[in-house]
């Protein structure tokens, strides 16, 4: 995975991928993207997903063992693991939750810092978030049911001039407490992610760091938010990394999300605070195959727009094997359609 030519801070969107999107994909950037969606596939290959057992939507590994499968232990250690709680946003009188050991609790993904080795090949200590698609039948409820626009306060203040709104399920998952006797959700989701973030940013402090957030589907939209979360409110979190709005980035630690097959999470005001977050070292990278309409719904005309860089591939199939197939097809084979005809700016 590790670049030879291209720096690790130009792979990561530091010019927003001028001229690496191109046809055909540089293979330097091929590869990148295959070591971050390969982060996600162990999440999917090891969610509890058996309707019969009480401990359906945990995993079935230990946080240790979990990047054994994708060849990655060796370099990343796997710090946190993540879950988010339905109990808010279920369809009512269902009462199938009651059996479960997790309560209402699902597992999302992990957090993971780059060893020593890791940092040696990577170049710097990189602080990885992954996240999985949609598995449980209660988070298409979440998607399909739960999609009007909500005002996202409790990441942007009540104070924001622009108002910006997000998907009201998405939103919810990600902000909701429940205090279960499992203690999986004692803290949301969005508060496991940015107190992990803030620990390892503190540990590493002094070494040169980066903050990768990666996700497949409902992981893709989840990786957006937690990636705008991040830079927005990094006075907080990042220390004298921050942004300060002023007019350099030389201080500022990098956060790229790599989003694969999602569907946009928020309005026009949103996509716009994303953009002006772009000077504060926020890159967001999205790659969709060309006929998978998953990522297409919500539209605009719902009042939803997609953000960041978009990379389109000349394949239909809304599955992560084959985006990573795909991915490495690309290279240098004609599989991604010309950038001058689908790659656009947000």
């Amino acid at each position: 995975m590790a670049s030879k030519t291209i720096p690790w801070r130009e792979l990561n969107g530091e010019s927003k991928w001028t001229g690496l999107l191109e046809y055909p994909l540089n293979p330097e950037l091929g590869d990148y993207l295959t070591h971050y969606c390969k982060m996600i596939e162990p999440i999917m290959d090891f969610f509890d997903k058996d309707n019969n057992s009480e401990t359906l939507g945990l995993s079935r590994v230990d946080k240790k063992d979990l990047l054994n499968k994708a060849g990655l232990s060796k370099f990343y250690t796997v710090e946190e693991y993540l879950f988010a709680s339905t109990k808010n946003i279920r369809m009512e009188n269902d009462t199938r939750i009651m059996k479960l050991k997790s309560g209402y609790s699902n597992w999302m993904g992990y957090v993971a810092v780059s060893k020593d080795q890791g940092k040696a090949k990577f170049g710097r200590r990189d602080i990885v978030i992954a996240i999985r698609a949609t598995i449980k039948q209660e988070e298409w409820f979440i998607k399909y049911c739960l999609n009007e626009l909500v005002p996202a306060n409790e990441i942007f203040g009540h104070d924001h001039k622009l108002k910006p709104k997000l998907h009201k399920g998405r939103y919810e998952y990600y902000i909701t407490e429940d205090h279960h006797k499992s203690g999986y959700n004692s803290k949301s989701f969005r508060n496991q992610v940015l107190d992990a973030v803030k620990e390892l940013v503190a540990k590493y402090q002094g070494e040169e760091i980066s903050i990768t957030v990666t996700g497949f589907s409902m992981g893709g939209a989840f990786a957006t938010i937690i990636a705008t979360d991040i830079v927005y409110n990094a006075n907080k979190l990042l220390n004298n990394h921050a942004c300060r709005g002023t007019s350099t980035t030389d201080n500022m630690i990098p956060v790229t999300a790599f989003v694969f097959a999602n569907s946009p999470v928020g309005d026009e005001d949103f996509s716009k605070v994303v953009c002006c977050l772009e000077f504060c070292n926020l890159r967001i990278l999205r790659v969709k195959h060309e006929i998978d309409e998953n990522p297409n719904t919500p539209t605009e005309d719902d009042g939803y727009f997609h953000v960041g860089k978009d990379l389109i591939i000349r394949r239909g199939v809304h599955n992560i094997k084959t985006y990573l197939s795909s991915i490495q097809d690309s290279k240098p084979k004609p599989s991604f359609i010309c950038p001058n005809e689908k790659t656009r700016d947000h």
